[in-house]
């Protein structure tokens, strides 16, 4: 009797852990990558491209920000063409189909997209023109050796008032083949639904910031588009913050308020625990660098 109680048990345990490792791995599957856009160096964005030979035409900036210190731009370069932004690292070797050749691993079909936004069209001839963003969820099929759209999504963003700050908004997607899952989405921003023509010298005009974009499963889970090469907890804290680098990288760690004082600064290699009840209670931006690339976290003290 014994015995079969413990077999019992031990399947339930077996079982449970099955659970949450399957949780954990979706989990990764679906995690976006650098969707606050808080990774990079300078203008350039860690995995977003412009899928044109026209780099000049997106960048990471740090003009305005939801949260965090920087938001993605993308403007027309030439006064009625549009500039695009593509997530997932791609070559910008001209004209290609963004749907093909970018998007990053995800393997569910999401009820939403949504983010924060804000669209100048101050200078130009019409003040009607909409920031586009469309959203594909495709799979490789290897009997056609092709790709298969699995479920698709896109919005209209009208003219924001850049005084007003960010607003909300959402894509709302339509699965075309139910009980498919996808492989990787493919998140496309456009500065321009009409085409509108420049009102000014530069040919420049249609600026269209975007951040931290999030996908909404049908679990109700909200999944932010973030690397998670950077763990932080607890967050918020009391006064003691772990800190844990993937594939035991090394890094200065420096923690800035939001008036960008430096205010505690420190090393760290793989992971480390760290003092900070020197802070005030509020808001602070954690800023590492890996590899070159400069990262940001944001914090909250108690």
């Amino acid at each position: 009797m014994n015995t079969e109680l413990n077999n019992l048990k031990l399947r339930k345990l077996k079982l449970s852990f099955l659970f949450i490792l399957s949780a954990l791995i979706s989990f990764s599957q679906n995690s976006f990558s650098n969707s606050s856009f808080e990774d990079g160096l300078d203008s350039y964005a860690l995995d977003w491209s412009s899928y044109q030979s026209i780099p000049s035409s997106v960048a990471r900036t740090s003009a305005h920000a939801e949260n965090g210190s920087y938001s993605l731009c993308v403007w027309n370069w030439y006064w009625y063409v549009p500039g695009f932004a593509v997530n997932g690292d791609i070559l910008n070797s001209g004209f290609i189909d963004p749907f093909k050749n970018a998007g990053t691993p995800f393997s569910e079909v999401p009820e939403f997209v949504s983010g924060y936004y804000m669209y100048d069209t101050t200078n130009t001839l019409s003040n009607n023109d909409s920031a586009v963003v469309q959203i594909a969820l495709k799979k490789y099929n290897a009997e056609s050796q092709d790709i298969d759209i699995v479920a698709s999504g896109i919005t209209y963003l009208p003219a924001t008032s850049i005084s007003n700050g960010f607003t909300y908004f959402e894509v709302a997607i339509n699965n075309l083949m139910p009980g498919i899952s996808p492989d990787s989405i493919v998140v496309l921003l456009s500065s321009s639904k009409e085409g509108s023509y420049c009102d000014d010298s530069t040919g420049q005009c249609l600026y269209f910031y975007i951040d931290d974009l999030a996908a909404s499963l049908t679990s109700g889970i909200s999944v932010n588009i973030i690397n998670p090469d950077i763990k932080l907890w607890p967050n918020p804290i009391d006064d003691n913050l772990s800190v844990e680098l993937s594939d035991n990288q090394s890094s200065f760690i420096r923690v800035f308020d939001l008036k960008g004082i430096l205010v505690f600064e420190d090393h760290i290699k793989g992971e480390g625990k760290f003092n900070l009840a020197i802070l005030e209670s509020g808001t602070y931006l954690l800023k590492f660098e890996i590899n070159g690339v400069e990262k940001s976290r944001k914090i909250v003290k108690k």
